[in-house]
């Protein structure tokens, strides 16, 4: 399975993203091909992701600095993107998971496999440039045509109805990208587990708002209005 990017995330940074895997890739094959059986290549796989990552975050960072991401959905989908990246190539050559970043159960990733990402020095330029983006958004310095910040226009009222009950939708999307559980799912798409349950569900009060849920929606390729 492969991250699904946003639609609004422009073909041109995708190109850059997919040329930044495609050199780091070459390097981590190589040290799987040299390794023995049983050897640690935990820090290869390490190395793959992180470079990877901050190439997508660079690009994210655009969009959040143009006004078209928020600084929550640019961490959301860079988190994401980062454990894709990981599980996409946690295999050796003969077959065995590389390190200890996934939990065996969920395939989520480790809760102390993030935090030794977030010591890195790699992790805090990415943190510099969330931060950076952060305090554009919050000062207003993003502005649209009406003289508000940007990413207001993407804050729902209050008032809106939320609809529920994609459940069908969510699980064609999941059978036609082959994911098995709601766990992985979830992971894709970057929410909880609960968050997509009360998407999928017809019944209770709806642990989300308007925007993640079309979110959520445009990532599986239902039309919103």
């Amino acid at each position: 399975m492969g991250y699904n990017y946003p639609p609004n995330f422009p073909q041109p940074s995708r190109a850059r993203v997919k040329s930044a895997e495609l050199r780091a890739r070459q390097k981590l094959v190589q040290a799987k091909e040299d390794a023995r059986q049983g050897a640690d290549l935990s820090g290869d796989l390490k190395n793959y992701a992180i470079t990877v990552f901050l190439v997508f975050a660079e690009e994210a960072f655009k969009l959040g600095r143009a006004g078209i991401w928020t600084v929550d959905l640019i961490d959301a989908q860079a988190r994401q993107f980062l454990a894709d990246r990981l599980w996409a190539e946690n295999l050796d050559r003969f077959g065995r998971r590389i390190g200890e970043f996934f939990d065996s159960r969920s395939a989520e990733l480790k809760r102390e496999a993030v935090h030794k990402f977030e010591a890195s020095r790699e992790w805090q330029v990415y943190n510099d440039g969330l931060i950076a983006v952060s305090d554009a958004q919050a000062t207003g310095a993003i502005r649209n045509s009406d003289g508000q910040p940007e990413w207001m226009k993407k804050v729902p009222n209050e008032s809106s109805p939320v609809r529920t009950g994609y459940r069908q939708q969510i699980l064609d999307w999941m059978k036609a990208e082959e994911i098995p559980t709601v766990e992985l799912a979830a992971r894709r798409l970057g929410v909880s587990k609960s968050t997509l349950k009360s998407i999928m569900s017809e019944k209770g009060k709806p642990r989300y708002g308007q925007e993640r849920l079309q979110t959520v929606l445009r990532k599986i390729g239902h039309q919103v209005g």
